[in-house]
C-alpha cells in the first residue's frame, strides 16, 4: 500500500524497512523525514533508517503534494489533525 502513496526516494528507502517495524513515517515540509519504528525515532535515508540527520532525506513540497494526491480518497479522518491511512501508517499534517 505505501508504495502506492509515496514518491521516490522515500518509498525505495521505506522498502529496506520490515513493515512489521514500522510505526510512524513524519513529513514536514524542509525537513529531513523521522521514522518510527518498534518504537524508536529515526531518520529516513537512502538505505533505510539511521540516526544520521545529515544523511536523512529532506521533504520536499512536492512529495507532500504528490503524497495528499495519493491520499485523498483513501483515508481516515479524525480530529486530531492527522490522517491515519489504511496500513496504519500515520502521516502528520
Amino acid at each position: 500500500m505505501l508504495n502506492l502513496i509515496l514518491p521516490e526516494p522515500i518509498s525505495s528507502a521505506i522498502n529496506q524497512i520490515s513493515s512489521k517495524m514500522l510505526n510512524e513515517i513524519r513529513l514536514r515540509n524542509n525537513k529531513p523525514i523521522q521514522i518510527c519504528a518498534n518504537g524508536k525515532n529515526f531518520y529516513l535515508n537512502q538505505y533505510g533508517i539511521t540516526n544520521s540527520f545529515d544523511s536523512a532525506i529532506k521533504c520536499e513540497q512536492g512529495y507532500i503534494n504528490y503524497i495528499l494526491g495519493k491520499v485523498s480518497n483513501n483515508f481516515a479522518s479524525n480530529s486530531n489533525s492527522y490522517s491515519t491511512i489504511k496500513t496504519n501508517v500515520t502521516i502528520n499534517n
